[in-house]
């Protein structure tokens, strides 16, 4: 994994990802190497008394994820990142100028 532990996901945006997906052709690679990800990593959860998540033990040894963790609000769903290598990756991968005109170029 690219040190991202996973996406969470609202249970009716869920829904709508996997009701896309089925319109897709079974013998389609990208839907069947998706399932399997998703399969193997994806789990319900519930949040405990506190609003809290548990984030499942085979996701936190894929992304490393050990102390401080950075959750990113996405609009639609939350990232789940190892927070070193979520900093790593701002320091390696900057906010350009080029990325602000493209964003300026959509109105934003």
């Amino acid at each position: 994994m690219d040190g991202i532990a996973g996406r969470l996901y609202p249970m009716p945006l869920w829904e709508a990802i996997e009701a896309r997906l089925a319109a897709l052709p079974s013998t389609n690679p990208a839907k069947r190497k998706f399932l399997e990800i998703t399969a193997y990593y994806g789990t319900e959860v519930e949040p405990d008394a506190q609003g809290r998540f548990v984030i499942p033990g085979i996701l936190r040894e894929a992304a490393k994820l050990q102390g401080e963790v950075a959750i990113l609000g996405q609009m639609d769903h939350l990232a789940i990142w190892s927070r070193a290598n979520f900093e790593r990756r701002l320091a390696t991968e900057p906010l350009t100028a080029d990325d602000m005109a493209q964003l300026a170029g959509l109105g934003i």
